[in-house]
């Protein structure tokens, strides 16, 4: 198998040769498998990570595809190689990155969260906004209030002098009317 291996220069190859031929076990076989994964842009590892066989209505292989190809998906086979020749943490955060339908909800509600983050943020500058002008209000209307009371207390002041002058003038008025 060896032979064979050497043989085989991208990942999309090397999937087909395991889906004929099975795994192999053996250390060198397994670094050249590790060097053909290595070399591949990671856009054709999505590819094959994702590949269920399934495609959609323009007949592009989809994950979420329903309609049938007639062809076998790659996503096993690649995750039963991926498991094999990498680290099981590396392999889990691979398919938690580029295939986990969990992971594709959680890139949404990531994203409606901070859309949701904004709005808070946009109406908390709001608020604030609004309270300093409440307060400048606030403060408009206690100095109305108290410059109406000082005015009030004038008034008030300006009827009491002008009642005592009415007080004078009938007292005027009538001892003028005594004496005549």
């Amino acid at each position: 198998m060896l032979k064979e291996l050497k043989d085989i220069k991208t990942a999309k190859e090397l999937i087909e040769h395991i889906q004929i031929h099975g795994m192999s076990t053996v250390q060198e076989d397994i670094v050249i498998m590790q060097d053909i994964i290595g070399h591949e842009p990671i856009e054709e590892l999505y590819l094959l990570a994702n590949d269920i066989g399934r495609n959609d209505e323009n007949g592009n292989p989809d994950p979420k595809g329903s309609w049938s190809s007639g062809r076998k998906g790659t996503q096993s086979t690649f995750y039963s190689l991926l498991f094999h020749i990498w680290n099981w943490q590396d392999a889990v955060d691979f398919w938690n990155r580029n295939t986990n339908p969990d992971h594709e909800q959680k890139l949404i509600v990531d994203a409606q969260n901070n859309d949701l983050r904004c709005a808070r943020d946009r109406m908390r500058k709001e608020i604030e906004s609004k309270d300093v002008v409440l307060e400048d209000l606030h403060n408009r209307l206690k100095e109305a209030e108290d410059s109406a009371q000082r005015l009030r207390e004038v008034a008030n002041r300006k009827d009491a002098e002008i009642l005592a002058l009415k007080a004078k003038l009938y007292d005027l008025m009538t001892k003028e009317e005594v004496t005549a």
